[in-house]
């Protein structure tokens, strides 16, 4: 062998002897060698300590891992493998087939031997299914090489390099080598009992941020998870499901992972979408395949967690077929998991499986039968951050990059960032950071936070050349709404006015709330609308003719009223009642809905007298900052406050 084929049969061969060593203790290791006219490089000779006449999953798995670990220290070291793996391939290849096709160890939970004549009856589904059972275990056993590998890397390397070098290794050799490095080979049992590692870089309590009554929900969970022995001593039940409500990117993720973390059990992430199927029978064995799964991780490390996130997906309510079949399947899906999820709380003794679901979605809209009690035992609503939460959160993740402490001022960004999700912020730190560096600043600074918070908010600017008609009507119609906002809707700030193309729009007034409001009254209702007038009166009133810019203000005023007299009973008429829910359709009186539709038309017509009272009473200021917009494109905060201010304007 050249120099180059030596040091890749010795990295394939270190690959060998540190999981023989590490992973399977019941091996025994003799030699390995690069000069061996057994193969076509190296050969390390493993064998039984003592003679086994029956081999059990665990040491199935170690034989498919050892097989393994030749070629992922070759695609470690080179990145590339060689035709060296054919005889470890095809090794690790039959035990994972036997494991599922004959010996009933797939996590398909099938059991019986499906490779015999009297098993042609069986559907081509069920072998979809144990292929995958045996391409699941080789995927398992690759991925914890590799990481005792990566752990071990230097011990890797070391030995390649002897191995070069002396060609030949005994195992008195590779025995001391190990005890020099200070690694003792672990028995069965601590292999069995080995706690199960941190997920998503070790996320905690600590890191589960601006939730905290929720989290104190969480950390009795956790003990309850834990502590289950106390539990059923005095004849309590043990938690078996918990299902978080919550907006999206407000962290009920994050906060299941810190859960499975914090209790030391495995977790097992999936999506309801990947259960979902056009045909019949697929998703209800993925859900099979889940619990079997954890009921074999909670039998050897004392419990397991399942998570499914858009847990809708598969649990809506079921309907009666459409006729393509891909109801049935769904309603077939939904089922197995009621079905699983009962197993669970009758076999208490057994298993300590806990499920969390977690949903964008309302209750309403879920099937009943998984909300009662015994699937789902609770139920955690998760919001989005309030104003100091939402400060922890920006603290929490400024702590990761650099930034200057000057121009950066926590209060200020919890305040801007009113609606704002965890991830939200999250996102705009993390964007920050890459504005930085790509203007070579070593420190992020208020001006890269501004700017990601744009970005995220309102979009990416687009290059546009506007006609000179064009661009005076658009000021003008932005000016229309930061008049209208400054001087009527006293609950929100005008932070930016823009007429820079973004997304699809022309221009932006920005004007987040000031503060978290649950329920808007009419009033609020009302200035709303108002604000969405407010840029086709400025156009109405300038030019005698609007454009299509207003459509998505239209969109967005004839939303807000048609709710306000249709569902919230605000309107002229007096009718009071919901009327836009299920259970009034097509039940309306004579007349009933034309009187509705006035009402809605009248408050238009009244926002719309009142919303051009206030711009042509103000007109010198929305004047002013038009033209501020024509001659600088955008203004901020600053200088819109420093105009109307100049204007001796007061905010109401």
């Amino acid at each position: 062998m050249n120099l180059q084929e030596k040091q890749r049969a010795a990295y394939h061969e270190a690959g060998h002897i540190t999981i023989a060593y590490l992973r399977a203790p019941n091996k025994e290791i003799s030699k390995t060698t690069l000069s061996s006219p057994e193969s076509h490089g190296g050969l390390t000779w493993i064998t039984d300590k003592e003679k086994i006449s029956a081999r059990d999953k665990f040491t199935l798995l170690a034989e498919i891992k050892i097989s393994l670990a030749g070629y992922a220290a070759e695609k470690m070291r080179f990145a590339t493998t060689s035709d060296n793996v054919d005889k470890e391939f095809e090794l690790a290849t039959n035990i994972a087939h036997n494991m599922a096709w004959r010996w009933g160890m797939g996590r398909s939970g099938y059991i019986g031997n499906f490779e015999t004549k009297d098993t042609r009856w069986v559907s081509g589904l069920i072998h979809q299914e144990l292929d995958k059972d045996s391409q699941d275990i080789i995927e398992a056993a690759l991925n914890e090489v590799k990481d005792v590998l990566r752990k071990n890397w230097k011990i890797v390397e070391v030995f390649a390099e002897r191995l070069v070098e002396k060609n030949e290794l005994s195992s008195t050799e590779i025995e001391a080598f190990f005890n020099q490095n200070g690694l003792k080979r672990p028995s069965v049992d601590e292999l069995l009992r080995e706690p199960e590692k941190k997920h998503e870089d070790s996320i905690g309590w600590d890191d589960v941020i601006g939730m905290e009554e929720v989290k104190i929900e969480a950390k009795e969970i956790v003990k309850l998870i834990k502590d289950r022995a106390e539990v059923q001593k005095i004849g309590g039940k043990i938690l078996k499901g918990l299902l978080m409500l919550g907006p999206p990117g407000c962290g009920k993720t994050y906060l299941a992972t810190a859960m499975a973390n914090e209790a030391g059990l495995p977790f097992l992430a999936r999506a309801g979408s990947e259960f979902v199927e056009m045909y019949v029978g697929v998703g209800a064995s993925r859900i099979r395949r889940l619990f079997m799964e954890a009921k074999e991780l909670a039998q050897e490390k004392g419990g397991c967690i399942i998570f499914i996130d858009e847990i809708d997906a598969v649990a809506a309510k079921r309907r009666a077929e459409s006729g393509s079949g891909g109801q049935t399947e769904y309603n077939q899906t939904l089922n197995q998991l009621l079905v699983e999820m009962d197993g669970l709380k009758e076999k208490d003794a057994e298993y300590n499986v806990v499920v969390i679901g977690a949903t964008n979605m309302y209750t309403d809209f879920l099937d009943s039968a998984i909300l009662r009690p015994g699937r789902f035992d609770r139920i955690i609503s998760i919001s989005l951050p309030g104003l100091e939460e939402r400060a922890e959160i920006f603290e929490y993740y400024l702590k990761k990059i650099k930034y200057d402490k000057e121009s950066i001022k926590v209060d200020r960004l919890a305040r801007l960032a009113v609606q704002n999700s965890p991830a939200d912020i999250a996102n705009m730190v993390r964007e920050a950071a890459l504005l930085a560096v790509r203007r070579k600043k070593e420190v992020v600074t208020m001006k890269e936070i501004d700017e990601a918070r744009e970005r995220i908010v309102l979009g990416l600017k687009r290059k546009c050349r506007y006609s000179p008609q064009e661009k005076e009507s658009t000021a003008y119609h932005e000016a229309g709404h930061v008049v209208v906002t400054y001087l009527a809707v006293p609950f929100k700030d005008v932070f930016k006015a823009s007429i820079i193309p973004r997304g699809g729009s022309g221009g932006v007034t920005w004007a987040p709330e000031k503060e978290e409001i649950i329920f808007h009254d009419k009033n609020n209702l009302l200035a709303k609308i108002k604000l969405f007038l407010g840029g086709f009166v400025a156009e109405k009133i300038k030019y005698g003719v609007t454009s299509d810019g207003v459509g998505s203000d239209f969109e967005q005023a004839t939303s807000i009223v048609y709710k306000m007299v249709w569902r919230f009973g605000m309107g002229k008429s007096e009718y009071i009642g919901d009327f836009m829910s299920s259970v009034f359709r097509n039940r309306y009186p004579p007349g009933f809905s034309h009187d509705l539709d006035n009402d809605a038309n009248l408050i238009m017509k009244e926002c719309l007298k009142e919303t051009e009272d206030l711009l042509r009473k103000n007109w010198d200021v929305l004047e002013d900052v038009a033209k501020k917009l024509i001659e600088k494109e955008e203004l901020d905060y600053d200088e819109i406050e420093a105009i109307f201010k100049a204007h001796g304007k007061a905010r109401v």
